[in-house]
């Protein structure tokens, strides 16, 4: 392991199909203390069988080792090692033909933070951002800097509320980030949910696959896409959710748009949030979530 590119020379598991001859490609970025085996598990659960599954590891079990809240300073140099080892893994992806709109970059927590912190450094049209449990990388008042267009970038924070490691209030801020950049943004507020991935969550992640085009998978439910960001703010919108499931077609996208809030706090805009308050913990891997709730804090 290299003291100043710690993750640079760490394995990278490939399953699935070959990237050469894969439709699409899922780059999947796990937490701390965890390995690119478990996230090679969850990309079994999202994958239609056409996509190659590429999970690196990370030095150590850990992309960096303070808070992702810490001074960046602190993190260094793995923070930039790790966004280093994904960028590694997305231009293999295109330098075997894929397109950028044909990957789709998934984490879960630390893994999330830094598959956020990657898609805002270095904004294109990706195929989907999925992150659960994560937010952008920073401590609280820093003036985060990112420019470029994510052109329509379809994403995925779904997080809990209140979490032992990233507070809500941080992945409202990198939603609204990432909407400002011209990302689709759908945001899930999961209340009371422990520190791990719930089947909704998956079904959510299968959901906005399906509808960027990333899987042929059914859904089980005919709205797919999630879009339209509020003209007020995020908490005001969570006090102002309905029931009501009205959507429309979106002829350019081709996909289905709910709605979630009542139309006059919709503007032409991009991002959406839903409460699930009502959550039974059924944890998608409960050997997994007791190992992430003994971590140290992200």
């Amino acid at each position: 392991m290299k003291s100043n590119d710690p993750h640079r020379d760490q394995s990278v598991i490939i399953q699935g199909s070959p990237i050469a001859s894969a439709r699409y490609a899922f780059i999947l970025l796990h937490g701390r203390g965890a390995s690119a085996e478990d996230m090679v598990g969850l990309g079994w659960e999202l994958t239609d069988g056409h996509t190659a599954l590429i999970a690196p590891q990370a030095a150590q079990h850990t992309w960096y080792p303070q808070s992702f809240l810490a001074p960046l300073a602190e993190n260094e140099p793995w923070l930039s090692s790790a966004l280093g080892k994904v960028a590694m893994c997305v231009e293999q992806c295109v330098g075997a033909g894929l397109h950028r709109e044909q990957l789709a970059i998934i984490g879960f927590s630390q893994g999330a933070c830094l598959a956020t912190e990657f898609v805002a450094r270095n904004p294109h049209r990706y195929g989907a951002l999925i992150a659960f449990t994560g937010a952008l990388i920073g401590p609280a008042g820093m003036a985060q800097q990112y420019s470029g267009s994510l052109n329509g970038t379809p994403v995925l924070l779904s997080s809990g509320d209140p979490d032992a490691h990233v507070p809500w209030q941080r992945v409202e801020q990198a939603a609204l980030t990432l909407t400002q950049m011209g990302a689709t943004v759908q945001v899930v507020r999961n209340v009371n949910r422990p520190h791990t991935i719930l089947p909704t969550e998956i079904q959510a992640a299968k959901e906005l696959l399906v509808a960027s085009s990333l899987s042929d998978q059914p859904c089980r439910r005919d709205v797919l896409m999630f879009g339209q960001r509020a003209s007020v703010s995020t908490a005001r919108l969570q006090s102002q959710m309905t029931t009501r499931r009205g959507c429309r077609r979106d002829p350019l996208r081709k996909v289905f748009i709910r709605r979630h809030v009542p139309d006059n706090e919709i503007q032409r805009n991009r991002l959406s949030v839903i409460v699930n308050d009502s959550l039974r913990p059924d944890p998608y891997d409960r050997a997994h979530a007791a190992r992430y709730n003994k971590n140290i804090a992200q």
